[in-house]
């Protein structure tokens, strides 16, 4: 798979990959989101956080801006400032 060829040569450096999809899209985005999350899971890298996500309530029309911002709290999560 070519897939499979490309993503050996990609470096085990810490990476942080946030796959989200629609639930309301289109049948064949939501099995390509799916299957790129599966082929970067099995890639082997023990570096590399894989995420997914079905967003249960969104389009393809509203999914840009929510995916996006749920990505970012995952990476830089809340905290509250010590007092």
């Amino acid at each position: 798979m070519k897939q499979t060829q490309l993503l050996s040569k990609s470096p085990d450096t810490k990476k942080f990959v946030y796959v989200s999809v629609g639930k309301d899209e289109h049948p064949v985005m939501v099995k390509d989101a799916g299957t790129l999350y599966e082929t970067l899971q099995k890639a082997g890298k023990k570096n590399w956080t894989v995420e997914y996500k079905m967003m249960e309530t969104d389009n393809h029309a509203t999914i840009l801006h929510r995916s996006l911002y749920e990505g970012l709290v995952k990476m830089f999560p809340y905290k509250e400032p010590q007092k």
